[in-house]
């Protein structure tokens, strides 16, 4: 008897209705289970992917700009390297001009095996001048993208300065890539002996290529400047510099005096340094050439400041970089173009 009794529920027991309910909320799981997959299937079909699409990396590039001089022409190359973040393939990376759209060469033998750029790799791209150059250009902007199938990113932008010139003035030298005339103009000298005491015998001499030539011969620091030479008919490849020396031993050459030269191209802000004693400084005398706080040279100029003293701490007194102030201006008929390493970077030359 004892086997055969069970327990009766009642037809609200709080057990009951939950078995009831279960069935129901899984019926309702499964519709909007459906409902959802029926949407993204709808997305997929009509090309609502956008927010599918793989992003950009997480990275951050930068483009170096270079001009190489070749047998009297430019070219120029941007060569983009990987700051930091996730490597990025070369493949789905271009360079455009981004006011005509035209697409950069990339140079393959700059690819790295892997066809990644990775914080140690970089990767070159020519840039044509038919690509860049125009009459009425100043200035062009470069864009590199990342493009993943429909989608594309612009990893970054940046405008360069479109220029014509014909010279290359590196530190102090000239090395030109076609014939030339050369004019170089001794604004002034001013070395005492102290900084009261009487003037100090500076000589000077003009080099180009194995050439030496005694513009000016014997002592420049004699009050009688500006004086004025011109050197026509020279070579191309033949580099000019300029050499001052002065009694109290120190010789400084344009091309190798390093911090004892300065060279100041357009555009260039003048040297904030006092004259020793009563000497005048070195923007007094390089006055004609600045307008409104600025040095303005055409670009085919470049002033070289000379300090003879054998010191280049601009903290000591008589470091002065006016005890020979030259100027050097190069002319010629020819058409080509060189490179111009020493003006700002991030220029591109144009025929």
């Amino acid at each position: 008897m004892r086997d055969k009794i069970r327990k009766r529920k009642w037809p609200f027991d709080e057990s009951t209705t939950e078995r009831a309910i279960a069935p129901e909320i899984g019926a309702v799981l499964l519709v909007a289970i459906v409902l959802i997959l029926s949407i993204l299937g709808a997305s997929v079909a009509l090309g609502f992917t956008d927010e599918l699409v793989e992003p950009m990396p997480a990275a951050s590039m930068d483009g170096d700009l270079s001009a190489e001089a070749a047998g009297g022409n430019v070219s120029h190359n941007l060569t983009l390297s990987l700051d930091g973040g996730q490597a990025v393939p070369v493949e789905k990376l271009s360079v455009r001009v981004s006011d005509t759209g035209r697409e950069l060469p990339v140079d393959r033998s700059s690819v790295p095996a892997d066809g990644k750029i990775t914080a140690s790799d970089s990767v070159r791209f020519g840039v044509p001048n038919s690509s860049v150059c125009g009459a009425d250009k100043g200035s062009v902007a470069l864009e590199v993208i990342y493009e993943n199938g429909e989608q594309s990113y612009v990893f970054s932008e940046e405008t360069y300065k479109v220029e014509g010139g014909q010279f290359a003035i590196e530190n102090g030298q000239v090395i030109p890539k076609t014939n030339y005339t050369a004019e170089v103009k001794l604004v002034g000298t001013a070395m005492t002996y102290g900084a009261y005491g009487s003037n100090v015998p500076i000589s000077s001499s003009i080099q180009v290529g194995s050439e030496s030539y005694d513009p000016w011969p014997g002592n420049v620091n004699d009050w009688g400047n500006p004086r004025t030479k011109t050197l026509t008919d020279q070579s191309k490849n033949e580099g000019i510099s300029v050499t001052m020396h002065a009694a109290t031993g120190t010789t400084v050459d344009s091309s190798s005096g390093g911090s004892a030269v300065r060279v100041l191209r357009d555009g260039a802000s003048p040297p904030s340094l006092g004259g020793l004693g009563n000497q005048a400084d070195a923007e007094a005398f390089i006055q004609p050439y600045i307008d409104n706080g600025t040095v303005t040279l055409a670009e085919n100029q470049a002033i070289y400041l000379f300090e003879l003293s054998g010191d280049t701490d601009p903290s000591l007194s008589h470091v002065d970089y006016q005890d020979a102030v030259v100027v050097v201006s190069l002319t010629t008929s020819d058409s080509t173009v060189v490179e111009r390493t020493s003006k700002d970077e991030g220029t591109i030359y144009c025929p």
